[in-house]
């Protein structure tokens, strides 16, 4: 809300752009954070984030008229060679994902409105090609996330009864519980069987339904249910 009211005034302080580069899933060591800005004297920290300053230029990230997706070029000095290791050893970091963030100076780490949840919306892109690489500069064409190859809309497969979440399990006499995105959250000492009868913790058996749900969270309005109840049945003809 803050945000909202300090863009509809006629002054307006700085705006600071922020980037990452996350590489990770092509064998980098961790995501990469940079700015062309400073703050003073002093890099630029947003929430709890160090970005290295380090000159980049960007152009393309506005919606096209015609309603096509956007498709940047990202710029960045190449005279410190600061991303020239990972761009040989991990195959251009083609498929990275790049996102800018951009705040006002104000909300920044270490000023008195410090605020890291004061930010315009991010846009997230996905490096597609590396247009040039030399002494001087790193240029990569992005791709609009929704946009790359493969791509699929939803990520997740809709099923409106049937909840998809990973449920514990007995291994070697020990529960074992599944701690990735797609695993349950149950953590509770209700045990019940697939058909919802009250059982011990030996034969506890999820039948991941939305009513398997109610039984482990009695009177939550809230369920971590991963199923979408609210979506209407499909009939093909």
């Amino acid at each position: 809300m803050a945000l909202t009211r300090d863009i509809q005034q006629l002054s307006m302080d700085d705006v600071v752009e922020m980037y990452s580069i996350d590489a990770t899933e092509q064998g980098a060591p961790s995501v990469y954070y940079f700015t062309p800005h400073l703050n003073g004297d002093n890099a630029i920290r947003w929430g709890g984030i160090l970005y290295t300053p380090i000159n980049i230029e960007s152009s393309g990230w506005e919606q096209k008229s015609d309603g096509g997706l956007p498709h940047p070029q990202f710029r960045v000095s190449n005279v410190e060679k600061t991303l020239m290791a990972s761009v040989i050893s991990f195959d251009d970091l083609l498929g990275a994902i790049v996102t800018r963030k951009r705040t006002l100076k104000k909300y920044l780490d270490g000023q008195s409105n410090a605020d890291p949840d004061a930010g315009f919306p991010e846009d997230v892109f996905v490096v597609t090609r590396k247009v040039v690489a030399n002494k001087r500069e790193i240029v990569w064409e992005l791709s609009a996330y929704l946009d790359s190859e493969q791509f699929m809309l939803p990520r997740r497969l809709i099923l409106r009864d049937i909840c998809a979440w990973n449920y514990r399990y007995r291994s070697g006499g020990a529960w074992v519980y599944d701690t990735s995105e797609n695993g349950c959250p149950y953590t509770g000492t209700g045990y019940f069987t697939a058909d919802g009868v009250a059982t011990t913790i030996g034969n506890d058996v999820c039948g991941h339904e939305l009513s398997d749900c109610q039984l482990r969270y009695p009177g939550k309005a809230t369920l971590p249910f991963g199923g979408f109840p609210g979506v209407g049945r499909s009939r093909g003809y």
